[in-house]
Parts: C-alpha cells; structure tokens; sequence
C-alpha cells in the first residue's frame, strides 16, 4: 500500500504553487491629526511648571564650580546653560510648536527673577558676578533663539504601495507522484 501524496495546501489557504507567498501589504495609517486644545493646553501649563523647575534647580546649581588645579572650572554653568536649551529645544521639536517651549522659556525666566532678587535675611543666589551675570542673561538669549527660529517643513515622502524589494518570482513547482 503506498501513502497518498501528501496535500500540497498550506495551512492559510495557499498552496505550493500560488504566487501569493507575501502577505499583502499593510494599510498605510492614518495622517497625524492635529492635538485637542485640552491636551494643547496641559501641555502648555506642564511646560511651564517644567520651567519653573528648572529655572529654581539651575540657578541654585549655576554658581557650582570646582577647582582643579587652583583653576575653578563654572561646570554648574555651563550645565545649567545647556539643560535650559535642550529644554526648550526638545519641547520645540516634540511638541512642535513655539507656544510650549515659549511657555518653559517664560518659566525659567520667571523664576531666575524671583531668586535674582535679595531675601529677606539679605542672601543672595545669584551674586553679583560674572557667571551670575550669564546665568541671568542666557536663558533669555537661548529662548529667544529657540522660539524665533522657523519651523523647517517636512520632506515629502514617497507614497508606494508595493513591497519593499524586487518582485518575488514563484517557486517552482516539482511534479508529485
């Protein structure tokens, strides 16, 4: 007795020689649609709450500076400096739109004036020196910048609704017996 040729069906349906060896491509997805305004406006006020924040941290952190070799280096400032504009930058490009990071800007810039100003025991954050002097004036320079600069357009892509790749060719199909 000899064993019945087995079924050249595969389990989807196809068979060994059909040419429809790829699934078929995906839909494309939808176009990015444009964000409420309730979640514009969250976004806004957390921006300016993130600002806030970093205005106090970074002016607290702006005068650290360590000596090294009898030279103090202004590390604090300089970190201080680029936390502020990858801040901005980065709400800028995520969120894209200049409300946000105009909101961040306007929240360090806020709260480096409060602390700019003398307590009421008479201590002062930022002393009146040259990396004090900076401190204040940076940030304001770099939100001007960050929010002043033009939106580049987007690149138009390419819209194919073929496969990646060359065009498969079928297999061949050997005779069963």
């Amino acid at each position: 007795m000899t064993d019945p040729a087995p079924d050249p069906s595969l389990p989807d349906g196809r068979t060994v020689g059909d040419d429809r060896w790829f699934p078929p491509t995906p839909p494309q997805p939808d176009p990015p649609h444009e964000p409420s305004t309730a979640s514009r406006v969250i976004g806004i006020v957390l921006a300016f709450l993130v600002g806030l924040a970093y205005g106090a941290i970074g002016t607290v952190a702006h005068a650290w500076a360590p000596s090294v070799l009898g030279v103090a280096l202004p590390v604090g400032l300089v970190l201080g400096i680029l936390g502020v504009a990858m801040l901005l930058v980065g709400l800028r490009i995520v969120l894209g739109d200049r409300l946000a990071a105009s909101a961040a800007a306007l929240g360090v810039i806020l709260m480096i004036g409060i602390l700019l100003l003398e307590s009421t025991g008479g201590s002062v954050l930022i002393p009146q020196s040259v990396s004090g002097l900076v401190w204040t004036i940076a940030p304001g320079l770099i939100a001007v910048l960050v929010v002043a600069w033009p939106k580049l357009p987007e690149r138009a892509r390419k819209h194919d609704d073929r496969p990646a790749g060359p065009t498969p060719e079928p297999l061949p199909v050997s005779p069963q017996a």
